[in-house]
């Protein structure tokens, strides 16, 4: 490569360096070494690793912060997460703690004592996430499933130095929902990471507040003893869900197959008289002649 493609090259990334996005692309662009329909030609190692060294050095000489976009659009999210660390006392700690520090400030952090409970109660304070820092996966592996219960809801990080797949695993099985390796994963990677994992719990306890919510009124609708089968819960869910208003035939056969093919009318017509057998008297399960069902309360 002559210094005028080594000066094309250079000025090409330090021009779209607006976001960490641009500077990904870039970057893959010449660790590819796509030919870009002939323009690019294929770059060995040694010239890759020195037009991203240059590159590197001159976004740095500029002061540009190629991750300050990136990570600031993620600021308000990473504030309203509370983070606590429990950390081992191994020969990885000064260098987890350290990272810890820098990815994540604004971490409550412990030493993480295998006799003791206190550190994972919520009698000791609230915390969204849990992440365990150790350099023995066994270890933090059994002070997990031993103390579950406290956290279960919640989700829980391991931290390590090194990883392989087998510990990995090993992890994943015991209730962690993720495994880091704090040498290879950086700011970016981790928070995003961290968020994604945060949004999805989140979610998963939404989704179960809400069978919970309606696990509560459909036992007050049934008659003492009633037992539904998964069909018949399914479609009661839906009425229920939607309150008064009336769910078309073709919306509740959906509803009372799942997955599979929609049952038949005649079928969702069986399902409705045995519910209409199992609910109190002060309940109606309305029909709305070549449409559909609806709830109503009779008092």
């Amino acid at each position: 490569m002559d210094s005028t493609q080594d000066d094309k090259a250079v000025a090409s990334v330090a021009g779209s360096m607006e976001s960490a996005a641009d500077f990904k692309e870039e970057r893959a662009l010449f660790k590819t070494g796509s030919n870009n329909d002939g323009m690019f030609t294929q770059l060995n190692s040694a010239q890759n690793d020195l037009i991203l060294n240059y590159s590197l050095d001159t976004v740095t000489t500029l002061g540009i912060d190629v991750n300050y976009n990136f990570l600031k659009d993620y600021e308000s999210d990473m504030n309203l997460i509370k983070i606590r660390y429990l950390s081992t006392k191994d020969a990885s700690k000064i260098e987890r703690d350290k990272w810890i520090s820098d990815v994540f400030p604004y971490a409550e952090n412990q030493c993480l004592n295998y006799f003791e409970t206190y550190s994972v109660s919520s009698s000791s304070g609230h915390f969204d996430i849990l992440i365990i820092g150790a350099d023995d996966t066994s270890r933090a592996c059994r002070f997990l499933k031993e103390n579950y219960s406290l956290v279960k809801n919640r989700p829980k990080i391991l931290l390590e130095n090194r990883s392989d797949p087998k510990r990995r695993a090993r992890a994943l099985r015991s209730g962690f929902d993720d495994v880091f390796e704090f040498a290879r994963t950086s700011k970016p990677e981790a928070i995003c990471r961290l968020i994604a994992i945060h949004r999805r719990t989140k979610l998963t306890q939404e989704t179960r507040r809400q069978h919970e919510k309606y696990d509560e009124i459909i036992a007050e609708i049934l008659i003492e003893d009633a037992i539904l089968t998964d069909a018949e819960y399914r479609v009661i869910k839906e009425i229920i869900h939607n309150n008064k208003k009336i769910i078309s035939y073709e919306r509740l056969q959906i509803i009372a197959s799942r997955d599979v093919e929609p049952i038949s009318l005649a079928n969702l017509k069986v399902i409705i008289s045995r519910l209409r057998r199992k609910i109190k008297r002060k309940f109606l399960i309305k029909s709305e002649a070549g449409y559909g069902y609806a709830i109503k309360s009779l008092t």
